[in-house]
């Protein structure tokens, strides 16, 4: 088997495999993968998004609006798709159904 290549953060330093588990794709061609790691890209959107909370609480709000709006005027699409990829896709559907169930009851989101 061939050697795993490795890929440094950016931000932490920390080595780890250069696969989509540790980093996230991009669309640049040279290098499908970031340079920051998942678990620190995390971290730094939660703190930009708690940053234009506190500093630019309008704008926040403005966007939750806009996003909410969205799933209200989507809303009946999203579910009229979802009942027919159910219809056909029974075997899928129960697969999800049963994981998410079993996620739930362990207390895990994910």
């Amino acid at each position: 088997m061939g050697e795993i290549e490795l890929k440094t953060c950016k931000i932490c330093g920390k080595e780890y495999p250069a696969t989509n588990q540790y980093f996230n794709w991009q669309s640049k061609p040279e290098n499908r993968l970031r340079t920051v790691c998942r678990e620190c890209q995390n971290r730094e959107r939660r703190i930009k998004e708690a940053e234009t909370r506190k500093n630019n609480p309008e704008a926040y709000q403005a966007r939750l609006d806009k996003q909410h709006d969205y799933y209200q005027r989507t809303k009946e699409e999203r579910i009229r798709y979802t009942n027919e990829w159910r219809r056909k896709n029974p075997d899928k559907a129960q697969y999800y159904f049963n994981r998410r169930r079993k996620r739930k009851a362990s207390g895990g989101s994910r």
